[in-house]
């Protein structure tokens, strides 16, 4: 949880050190455009953690958690198609809706969509960590 924290920040720091100005002004206008991602993050997590505490209550079966695993894994799957798509699709208008000009725009959905593809170790660890602290185990 940590690391996902200071990410932002790590990337920010490199960015604007190694790439430059422009680059570093189309990465942070990427910021709200994470809210997504965010959305749909914590949708999954605390969903699945619910379901999972729940399931823990009614004395569930192994057969039952098994079946809320591999829901989640499809769920944490088509939650990263979902974000690819809206990254690949929506992420070079929304960024230029928030005002970015041709030498940040390009940085910018670059960077989005580098982040909305590689979501997947992102949402699968953060859904698992929400089922470990729904079973007790964190």
């Amino acid at each position: 949880m940590l690391l996902v924290s200071f990410n932002a920040l790590t990337d920010a720091f490199f960015i604007s050190h190694l790439v430059g100005e422009h680059a570093f002004a189309g990465v942070s206008l990427t910021l709200p455009l994470f809210v997504v991602n965010n959305a749909v993050t914590t949708l999954l997590a605390s969903g699945i953690s619910i379901l999972y505490s729940r399931l823990i209550g009614q004395g569930g079966d192994e057969k039952k958690q098994t079946a809320l695993f591999q829901q989640l894994f499809l769920l944490v799957g088509f939650g990263c198609v979902f974000l690819a798509a809206f990254g690949w699709f929506a992420g070079k208008p929304l960024l230029q809706l928030l005002g970015a000009k041709q030498d940040t725009l390009a940085y910018g959905w670059i960077f989005y969509i580098t982040a909305c593809v590689g979501n997947l170790p992102s949402l699968l660890g953060l859904c698992l960590s929400g089922i470990l602290r729904a079973g007790g185990q964190l």
